[in-house]
This record gives C-alpha cells, sequence and structure tokens, in this order.
C-alpha cells in the first residue's frame, strides 16, 4: 500500500520500519521471513495497530517457513487477534505455535497466550490452570521477565475467580520481580490489578492508593495506565462522584485508542454510559452503549458481547421497558453460558432479578438474586454481596402480603448488614444510600410512617 494511506500520527521511525519490512517482503528466500518477523513485532510494539500488523503476518505466511518461523508468526498472529478481541482465532493460532515449536522458552509463552485468552473469555479456572503450567517452566528455566508477566495474568486470573487474597500474593511477587529486574513495562498493570483485588475486597482507599502508584509509573505502559485511569473511575463512581468517574474513564477511553486495544474499548464506553446513565443523561448513556455494542458484535467475544447487552438492559429498565431489558439480561446469559467467573455469573443473576423484581415476580427474582449471592460471597465481593443482600430484603418486603408478614426476619436480616459494613473499609455511600432506602421501605411497609419519613430523609 502506499505510504501515503498509513494513519498520520506515526512518526518518521514508523514509516522506516514499515519501508524495512516490505523491503525484506520483497525477497523470497525463507532465511528473510525471521527479519521481517522481528519488523513486525517492533512495528505492533510501537503503534499497536492490529489491522496493520496482521496484514503483515499473513504476508509472511506466503514465505516459505521453518518450524520455528511457522510457530514464531502464529504466536505473534495470536497475540494480534486477541488484541483485534478475536479471542477464539486467536486461541486456535496459539495452539498451533504450541504443537509447532520444540524450544521451551516458547511453549511457556505459548501457555501465557493460551491463558490470557481464556481469562478474556471469563475462564478464570482454565486460565489458572494453563497459567500454574506455564509458570513452573518459566521458573525452571529462570526466564524471569516472562514469569513476571504470568504472576501478573495468574493475579487477575484469580481475582476474578474470588481467590483476592491468593491474587495478591502473585501480584506482590510479580512486582517485586519486575521492580528488581526493572520490567518497568509492566509496573502500572500490576498496580491496577492489585487496585482490583482491594475494590473486590471493599477496601476503596488502599484501591486508590494502589491505581495512583501505578499512573505515576504509567508512562512506559499505556495498557496499566488505562486500567490504573479505569480503576480510580470505579471508585469515584461507587462513591457517588459521577463527573469525577467520567473525567478518569476518558482518560483511560484515550489510552486504550492510543493502543487500539478493542476489548479495553468496549469496557471503557460500557462505564462511560454506566456514568452518564447515573446522571440521568440517558442520551449520552445510550451512544456511548450503543458504540460499545457495534464494536463488540465485530469481534468473537460473545461474553464481552453479553455484557454490553446487560448494560443495554439496564438503559431500558431505567426507562421502564421491562420487558425489552429482562430479553436483554437474558440474552446475557446465553452469550455467556460458557464464563466461569463467579462475578460475572453473580451480575447476570443480579440483573434478572432487578428486573423481575420491578415486574411484580418476586418468587423468581427471589431465586435469581439467591443465586447472585452466593456467588458474590463465593467470589470474595463483599460490596456487590451487601448490595444484592438488600436487594433480597426488598423483594421480601415488597412480596409479603400483608405488613406483619415475615417482618421480624427481615429486620433481623437488615439488622445482620451490619458485619459486612465492619467489613467494607472507608466511605461508601452508595452503598448506604442503599440500606436508608430499604430500611425506609421495611418501616413504611410496617406502617410506621414517621420512621419510614426518618430513613427517607436521611
Amino acid at each position: 500500500a502506499p505510504l501515503s494511506t498509513l494513519n498520520k500520527r506515526l512518526t518518521k521511525k514508523d514509516h522506516a520500519y514499515i519501508l524495512c519490512i516490505m523491503c525484506s517482503l520483497r525477497r523470497k528466500k525463507g532465511s528473510q521471513a525471521g527479519a521481517a518477523l522481528n519488523d513486525i513485532e517492533r512495528l505492533f510494539r510501537s503503534t499497536s495497530d492490529p489491522s496493520r500488523a496482521l496484514g503483515l503476518c499473513k504476508q509472511v505466511e506466503k514465505q516459505k517457513l521453518g518450524k520455528e518461523e511457522s510457530a514464531r508468526l502464529d504466536l505473534l498472529s495470536s497475540e494480534i487477534l486477541r488484541w483485534s478481541n478475536r479471542p477464539h482465532s486467536a486461541l486456535e493460532r496459539a495452539r498451533q505455535a504450541a504443537k509447532s515449536t520444540s524450544d521451551p522458552d516458547t511453549r511457556a509463552r505459548c501457555l501465557l497466550m493460551q491463558g490470557l485468552i481464556n481469562s478474556d473469555l471469563r475462564m478464570a479456572f482454565t486460565a489458572i490452570d494453563i497459567f500454574d503450567e506455564a509458570l513452573e517452566k518459566a521458573r525452571k528455566r529462570s526466564l524471569r521477565s516472562l514469569m513476571a508477566e504470568i504472576l501478573l495474568a495468574i493475579g487477575e486470573a484469580k481475582s476474578n475467580a474470588g481467590l483476592q487474597n491468593f491474587a495478591f500474593e502473585n501480584l506482590e511477587e510479580a512486582l517485586r520481580v519486575a521492580e528488581e529486574d526493572k520490567l518497568t513495562r509492566l509496573l502500572a498493570n500490576i498496580y491496577a490489578h492489585r487496585a482490583l483485588c482491594e475494590f473486590r475486597r471493599g477496601n476503596l482507599e488502599a484501591a486508590r492508593i494502589e491505581a495512583e502508584k501505578g499512573i505515576l509509573v504509567g508512562e512506559t505502559d499505556a495498557l496499566g495506565a488505562a486500567e490504573c485511569y479505569r480503576g480510580i473511575a470505579i471508585i469515584h463512581s461507587v462513591s457517588g462522584r459521577s463527573a469525577l468517574a467520567i473525567e478518569n474513564y476518558r482518560k483511560s477511553l484515550t489510552y486504550f485508542r492510543q493502543i487500539h486495544f478493542i476489548p479495553g474499548l468496549v469496557r471503557e464506553y460500557l462505564s462511560l454510559g454506566d456514568s452518564y446513565l447515573r446522571l440521568g443523561e440517558v442520551e449520552m448513556a445510550e451512544h456511548f452503549i450503543r458504540k460499545a455494542l457495534a464494536l463488540a458484535e465485530e469481534g468473537e467475544n460473545l461474553p464481552l458481547t453479553g455484557v454490553v447487552y446487560s448494560r443495554l438492559g439496564t438503559l431500558y429498565l431505567t426507562q421502564g421497558d421491562y420487558g425489552q431489558a429482562l430479553e436483554c439480561f437474558e440474552k446475557d446469559r446465553e452469550l455467556s453460558r460458557t464464563i466461569e467467573n463467579p462475578s460475572n455469573i453473580a451480575h447476570i443473576h443480579q440483573n434478572i432479578g432487578h428486573c423481575l423484581s420491578l415486574i411484580g415476580d418476586y418468587l423468581k427474582a427471589t431465586e435469581a438474586l439467591q443465586n447472585a449471592a452466593g456467588q458474590f460471597a463465593g467470589g470474595g465481593d463483599v460490596m456487590n454481596g451487601y448490595l444484592t443482600e438488600l436487594d433480597l430484603i426488598l423483594a421480601g418486603i415488597l412480596s409479603a402480603a400483608s405488613p406483619g408478614r415475615n417482618a421480624k426476619d427481615l429486620g433481623e436480616r437488615l439488622a445482620r448488614l451490619s458485619q459486612a459494613e465492619t467489613d467494607m473499609q472507608g466511605e461508601h455511600p452508595f452503598a448506604s444510600g442503599r440500606k436508608l432506602f430499604v430500611a425506609a421501605c421495611f418501616a413504611a411497609h410496617d406502617q410506621q410512617w414517621q420512621e419510614a419519613e426518618e430513613w427517607g430523609l436521611a
């Protein structure tokens, strides 16, 4: 392709790389394939442009390649396909690379890539098993840089699986190795996932500190910086500071756009949609959710597309269209039927429970919410477990045939939540406000009007 068609943001150095690649590809000898792969890899690392890099990989495929060159090409293609939100194609190439290579270092990297792809597909436990095998190989060969990458990936997968304490241990070791070996490109991402662990344990202040540490060292790790800004945005969001959340989500979005990381872009569009929805700006919320849906449906990650449908369902809920909302939530459940992550499974049940409760089907709503509560508890997600218990109490209040029915049991359950509040360190305005609302509903249902008014005003 003529250089005039290239992205104008490319530097002269990038143009030079492309010229070198094209010169290499014009040579028909297989010995040039290794040089071409080096150039493509450097181009992808410097620009993170998956479409251009993947096109060049396809050109290399036309050359005569040895087994190790084929393995390198498959592994690089796998990484680029994963970046493009094509996890199934990426997984196929990673497996092919593992079959082709006889090099133990390359095999370990193939396992890391397979684990990352399974993690993207929300198959946390499958990913952990693969990462464990990769880590064993890396330790045996003292591949410290690879060890740090695998420990980071294991930490993320264990956090998604609800194993927050074990995840933090892996991330602690990843941080130590990265600091000792000056692997600055990994530091921000490590801090980002330490922040996520703390958030899921309900420690908002600790999560904020970890994310801010990541931003300070994030100049060499755009992906890590994006995740850190995202972490801070989530903390602002659950603390009721939607405007600050949007500001940080937009910073995160800028990084994801720079590196063309499609799964990250989908998540940021959704988060911006959620934040605008909390501010009551429905049109802006729908704009970003629709952008996320269009981008997700171009890829192969069905569970990620399911998450988009769940947000679309939430949008319909706010508009009072419960039928459309339920269809979206059930679509999410259908697309996500293979996932393993407890928190993701819990959110699916939680959304369906919310919707059924609003429709008035309290029996099915309670069943769905109980499933959600069990998954949140199993996943160590204190915050969402607390909120789901409040939803269960509210469903119990609304389903009671008379004011006195189950009043004692519901009152005791509401009182028991004080222990969960102790487990959640720091201030949680959204959770506190939700509890006061449920307490007001309980008092009103029991015809304690003055008490209900007091709770409502609080």
